[in-house]
């Protein structure tokens, strides 16, 4: 499970996950603040796919002709 979200699971590995979209200039991220915006965005882009995925599947569903 390496991805780019893995570092909401694993917060001592942050850095190094964060690091694939953000190139070596990874100093910004080391300062709490910045890792708990990025956590929390994160987190909502998250919820948002879920969200928008479980629309998509109950549109789909009800309008499905069974």
């Amino acid at each position: 499970m390496r991805s780019g979200h893995s570092w909401l699971l694993f917060p001592d590995q942050r850095i190094q996950s964060v690091a694939w979209w953000s190139g070596p200039d990874t100093a910004v991220l080391d300062s709490p603040t910045s890792t708990a915006f990025l956590r929390g965005l994160g987190a909502f882009l998250l919820a948002l796919v879920c969200c928008v995925t479980g629309l998509l599947v109950a549109v789909v569903l009800v309008s499905w002709p069974w």
